[in-house]
Formats: C-alpha cells, structure tokens, sequence
C-alpha cells in the first residue's frame, strides 16, 4: 500500500494526479485475454483469486472485497455459455461484501448504527411485506430479500469518510473501470461475435446498454475529480467515453454522459451566475428543438447505428412498454404485484413485445418498481436510495444527480442489486455523496 502515499483527498488532487499502476492495468487485461481465448473454470478462479489479493496489496482488504464484487457482477453479465460460472463467483463476492458491511455496521457509532437500522427497517417495508401480500408470494421473495440484503451492505460500504478511505475508494474504482474497458475493446479485437451484438458495441457485458451505463458511472467519476479537460488524463477519460458511446450507441447514456458534463462545467466554469443562466438557456431551447427534428436529419447529423431510425419514435420500444407496464401498475397500484413481478410480466409477453420491436423489461426503475411493490413504496425506495447515497447534499450533486436519476429512469436495473449496472451506480454515488457540498470546491492539479 506505500504506493499511493501519501493519501491526498480526492477534491485535492483529483484525476490527473492518480497514480496509475500500468503493469498491473495489462496484467489483469493479458490475463483475461488468455481465459477469453481459453474461457474455463480453473482459469476464472485463478483470476478471482488474483484479481483479490493484487487489489488488496495495493489498496487494501475493503477495496479488494468492493472491487471484486464489482467485477465478478460485470463478468457474471455476459451472456456467453461459457462464462456463466462468474454467476457462482459473483455469489462468492456478495458473501464476502454482506460480511465486510455487518462487520462496518457493527464497529460504527451508534447513531450511525442506527440510520442504517432504519434503512434495513426502510428496504423490508417496501420490498418484503407488499411481496407478502401481493397474489405470487412465493415467486416474489427472492428478489424482494436479495434487494433488502444487498441495498443494505452496499450502502454501509459505498460511504467512505476518511481522506485515507477517499483515497483508496478513488484509486480502486478508476483502475477497476479502466481495467473493464480496455478489456471490452480488446474483446472486440480478438472476438467480434463476443464484444458486439447487432452491430452494437457491448464489450464483456451482456448488452450495449449495460456497458454505457455502466461506463457513465465511471464518467461521472472522473468529471468530479477534474478542473480541465486538456489535462492527459481527463482527455483520456473522454476519448475511452466517446469510443464507449460512439460503438454501443446508447442514446440515453450519450444524454446522460451531455448532462453530466453540463454539471460539470455549471460547477468548474469562471463564469457568473448570469453567463451561465444564459449559455444554459441557449443549450435548453436548443435541445427542446429536438423534438422537431426528423429522423432524415437526426441522420444527417450523427450515424446511423446510433439513431436507429426504425425504433428511435417510439423510444427504442420504451414508450410501448410503458404503456402496458403502467396499465399493470393501476391493476394494484398501493402494494403492486410481488417482487419479480415486472420480469415475469414481460417474458411471458415475450412473443409480442418482440413483434412490435421491442426487446428487454420495461426499461424504467420508477415503473419496474411499482409493478412490483406499488407506487408508494416505489417512490419511498428510490428517494430513500437517493438520500442515503448523500446525492442531494452533495458537491458534486451538479455532475452526479440529474445523470443517475436519468440513466435509472431509462434502465430497469434498480430492481437487479447484483447486475453490472445497480452496484457500480450505487458505489460511485456513494462514494460522491461523501463529500458535502459545504467543502471547498476548488481542486490543485
């Protein structure tokens, strides 16, 4: 661990003063690339086991079981046959992250002990009861109890409040994300088949949409750690999400990548409140016009495989989905259905989802949760989340906020607490949410 000392506080230093550690970035890199071309059990614990130890040696234990979780969700994402036994190993990491959050509960203060006491007591309300009552108790436990015992520990875990801590959290999610895309590139090298799905870019993750949204948490990251795009490592920040967005061709991650970046610049910019209400004002009305843009000239404009002119109407099929997710929520709008509810609804409409050119659930975390808790306890689960992640009172709320509260409406992956997406937007936030926004905002780099 004596190779980040000293331990400077992220808001001090920022990104361009991280130090990356290269040989073992292309170390994890080469040695995945060996279990892709040679993809089997023995291979994936030898890399678990390294991945672990190499991670606790530089930054110690809790970031080694955080950043092991993180990975073995992103890994247990593919939809490979022959990378299915990451769904095992991730099992592994989230035992070892539930012991590592009881073990941080239990030693904390009293008070703190007993605001994650009330959020456990928070999770069970929302979750287990209306799942207990609803008409499929049995089917809807499981999820219901994986949300409660998840959410729980990842919350206690995604805060940090020390300058050492800080420090730490920083280093490990950076090389964690950095490891993960170039990873994703180089599958697209060595496997197209692998790395792309219908002509869209997904790396190692299951669909193009999970690794955007998954890369937009790091984006967000990253932007709160820097003053200047110019510096080396913030232009490469930015090429790594231009690559990421320009061959995944995630609409609502590239908007949620432009409102962070928006955040960014309300909060780094010299300009005066009266400057910025103007320029804001401008990209606004800019914006609204989209609405009147035709897909001729939305195709014009940006490529092809990003517009998607057959879906981009109907929002990708999402308006649709909606639309029948939302006649199910007023069927039981008070308790909803029963955790699960939202999947099973969707998979047994399988067929004509499909027909009208639509693929996945309801793309919605607002919507999948009052399928399946109702619409109190939806509201009650996602605010709570917010709140507890430290968001509203944050100094980077400007650059973190909008974009997750965004990605989340557009991406049902809340109600999945062990996909790739759900832990690293809650361990980011957290992570952000540890800095109030009463702390100088000025950075040195």
């Amino acid at each position: 661990m004596n190779d980040i000392v000293p331990y400077s506080k992220w808001e001090d230093v920022g990104l361009n003063d991280l130090t990356i550690h290269w040989k073992w970035v292309f170390g994890m890199v080469g040695f995945w690339a060996v279990q892709a071309l040679l993809p089997n059990v023995v291979l994936g614990v030898a890399f678990f086991v390294l991945w672990f130890f190499t991670v606790q040696r530089k930054w110690g234990r809790r970031e080694a079981i955080v950043s092991l979780f993180l990975v073995t969700c992103v890994l247990a994402n593919s939809r490979e046959p022959e990378m299915q036994f990451w769904k095992m190993f991730r099992i592994v990491a989230a035992g070892l992250l539930w012991v590592e959050g009881l073990k941080v509960c239990f030693q904390s203060e009293l008070e703190e002990r007993r605001k994650w006491m009330t959020w456990g007591c928070i999770l069970v309300v929302c979750t287990i009861l209306p799942s207990l009552i609803s008409t499929s108790p049995r089917e809807g436990l499981f999820q219901s109890v994986l949300i409660v015992t998840m959410w729980f520990v990842m919350l206690i875990l995604s805060k940090v409040n020390s300058d050492e801590s800080k420090s730490l959290r920083a280093n490990s999610l950076m090389h964690l994300a950095l490891v993960v895309v170039l990873i994703s590139i180089l599958a697209g090298f060595l496997e197209w088949r692998l790395a792309f799905l219908q002509a869209r870019f997904r790396g190692i993750f299951g669909n193009p949409n999970s690794i955007s949204h998954w890369w937009l948490m790091f984006f967000i990251l990253g932007l709160s750690g820097t003053t200047s795009l110019r510096k080396s490592k913030s232009l490469g920040l930015v090429l790594l999400t231009g690559v990421v967005l320009y061959w995944g061709a995630s609409r609502g991650a590239a908007l949620a990548c432009l409102v962070a970046l928006t955040g960014w610049v309300w909060m780094r910019s010299s300009f005066s409140i009266l400057q910025k209400t103007l320029v804001f004002g401008v990209l606004a009305i800019l914006l609204s016009g989209v609405q009147y843009a035709t897909v001729d000239m939305l195709n014009d404009i940006l490529p092809a495989h990003m517009v998607r002119a057959e879906n981009i109407e109907g929002g990708g099929g999402r308006f649709l989905a909606w639309e029948h997710a939302w006649n199910e929520i007023m069927k039981s709008p008070w308790v909803g259905h029963g955790g699960g509810y939202e999947e099973r609804y969707f998979e047994s409409s399988y067929n004509y989802f499909t027909s009208m050119n639509h693929q996945g659930l309801s793309h919605n975390s607002w919507i999948a949760f009052s399928m399946n808790y109702g619409v109190p306890q939806a509201l009650l689960l996602i605010l709570g989340l917010l709140v507890y992640l430290g968001l509203f009172r944050s100094k980077y709320r400007l650059i973190a906020l909008i974009p997750a509260v965004f990605s989340f409406s557009i991406e049902g992956y809340l109600t999945a607490p062990m996909s790739a997406v759900s832990p690293a937007m809650i361990f980011v936030c957290g992570f952000l949410g540890s800095f109030k926004r009463n702390l100088s905002t000025q950075h040195t780099e």
